[in-house]
């Protein structure tokens, strides 16, 4: 078993288990989870022979997922997260509270996400659509000249003659890409 290489052939577990206990594997080179799968080992073993899970797997879909969902299509991605300092809400989840409160308060639920954006911006948060992000980055650049687009075609002459000029001493070196040397 230890010197299988037959995926089908037994768990992860028994081939590392046949390793170690073979001495192909040394104890020092011991994977982290060989410990804990011996202490935890699951219910049945995950063998490749093993029949596949009929259990139906739920579809995990939450109210405040389609609010989200709605607001990245209309506003994108505002904000910078900072990942390590989770007592900063990011303006999405600004937005997602603000609509289950005004939604909790009776609001006609076709108006509600318009009322959260209105209702954020009163607050003083930026809140710019898409479009209307696109049209002021286009704004900011520069325009563009037709002419400066085209591709000139370049030759080695161009690259190499001109930087090889003039050699360490200081004379002129011969221009090989001249015709005399084709």
């Amino acid at each position: 078993m230890a010197g299988s290489r037959l995926e089908k052939i037994g768990s992860i577990f028994t081939r590392m288990r046949g390793l170690l206990t073979s001495g192909a594997v040394k104890e020092i080179d011991k994977p982290l989870w060989y410990d804990i799968y011996e202490a935890f080992p699951p219910r049945q073993s995950p063998e490749y022979s093993r029949p596949e899970p009929t259990d139906h797997v739920r579809n995990i879909l939450y109210a405040e997922d389609i609010i989200r969902a709605q607001f990245y299509k209309i506003y994108g991605n505002p904000d910078v997260v900072d990942l390590q300092n989770e007592k900063v809400k990011t303006t999405c989840q600004k937005f997602v509270e603000k609509y289950l409160q005004l939604l909790a308060a009776g609001k006609d639920k076709a108006e509600v996400f318009h009322l959260t954006s209105e209702a954020l911006k009163g607050e003083g948060i930026r809140l710019r659509t898409v479009e209307e992000i696109r049209k002021e980055q286009e704004k900011l650049r520069p325009p563009v000249n037709k002419e400066s687009e085209t591709v000139q075609p370049i030759s080695a002459k161009d690259v190499f003659g001109r930087i090889a000029e003039k050699d360490r001493s200081g004379e002129e070196v011969v221009d090989h890409g001249s015709e005399e040397y084709r």
